[in-house]
């Protein structure tokens, strides 16, 4: 009978080791399963941290504003917003987007206020 540590090469495998072979490969097999279902886990944590990009276009639909693309394009010849530019495209970083948009300074209500009042025919403007 085959012991665990015997190697036995190919073409010497005789039938009366075949059970040992057979136990001895059952647990190999379920040794590589366990490495690979960790190996799964790993990466499907790595996945919810997986990076999204963005395309001009996308961008666009993305914010609220809707901006027109010239708005973006001022805004990234004066860094202004985050991205990246590719040997043949502009993509963004969607979590530098919504970081941007996050700490981005937002114009108070009462500046809508003001200047919709300076609108009016009896306003300074």
């Amino acid at each position: 009978m085959v012991t665990e540590n015997k190697q036995i090469p190919d073409n010497e495998v005789r039938f009366e080791d075949m059970p040992a072979m057979l136990l001895k490969l059952s647990e190999r097999v379920k040794k590589m399963s366990e490495h690979i279902i960790s190996i799964s886990s790993e990466m499907g944590k790595l996945q919810g941290n997986k990076k999204e990009w963005l395309t001009l276009d996308m961008l666009i639909e993305y914010l609220p504003n809707h901006p027109a693309k010239q708005t973006v394009y001022g805004w990234m010849a004066q860094n202004a917003i985050p991205h990246y530019k590719t040997e043949k495209f502009i993509v963004f970083l969607k979590s530098d987007i919504d970081e941007w948009l996050s700490y981005r300074p937002r114009v108070p209500n009462w500046w809508h206020e003001r200047e919709k009042f300076l609108k009016l025919p009896g306003g300074t403007k």
